[in-house]
């Protein structure tokens, strides 16, 4: 914008000392602004303004927001435009500053195959001049639990009428048949203690009894 009191009429142009001013937001203008201009009669002033302009940033605050069960320990990675990254507590906050004005694409990464991320992910936010946008990321995590199946395999004479009973972790069991087998199911991902009990006197088993088996995801 550029104003002065000089002005047009129908008996010609108003002459004399004009003020004239240039607006300012992300540039400065070098030299007195307003300047002091005198207008000569029937003639031509001339101001020239040198104006230098930075580049128009702002920053960007990224929040994970994380509920459920058996969250991420490691946390997610907050990716920008694709290039810039930085990394994100389970339930933190992380700024990006000096990021141009205007729309960026933000993704949350590095999330647990037991998590999903709400919303859209990748997602787009405007970045304002001069100030902070704010964008959360709400994730949900379910717990990581698998399944174990336990299989008694009995050979020679004389097997166990009865079968077995499969003890987990000391606490919950289940009776197989001699050529049988059971499952145990939502058993928390990790190792677990696994003991065949209950086998006749006249039968031997192979290997460590009881065991650690690892359930997976």
């Amino acid at each position: 914008f550029f104003s002065s009191r000089r002005r047009h009429t129908k008996y010609g142009t108003v002459t004399g000392v004009q003020t004239c001013a240039l607006p300012i937001s992300n540039c400065t203008v070098s030299g007195a602004n307003p300047r002091t201009v005198t207008v000569p009669f029937a003639g031509t002033a001339t101001a020239t303004f040198s104006v230098s302009c930075a580049p128009r940033l702002g920053n960007l605050a990224v929040t994970a927001a994380s509920a459920g069960t058996d969250l991420d320990p490691n946390g997610y990675t907050v990716l920008v435009d694709g290039s810039q990254a930085k990394s994100v507590a389970v339930n933190g906050t992380v700024t990006f500053t000096g990021l141009a004005e205007g729309g960026h694409t933000v993704q949350l990464t590095g999330v647990a195959t037991n998590c999903t991320v709400d919303g859209a992910n990748p997602r787009t936010v405007t970045v304002p001049f001069g100030g902070t946008a704010a964008t959360v990321f709400d994730v949900t995590c379910a717990s990581r639990v698998g399944n174990l199946e336990v299989t008694a395999a009995t050979t020679g004479g004389s097997p166990d009428p009865d079968g077995y009973t499969v003890t987990v972790d000391g606490g919950p069991s289940q009776a197989v048949a001699s050529n049988g087998t059971v499952t145990f199911t939502g058993l928390a991902e990790g190792t677990h203690s696994v003991e065949l009990t209950g086998v006749a006197g006249n039968c031997t088993v192979s290997g460590a009894n009881p065991r650690s088996v690892t359930v997976p995801y």
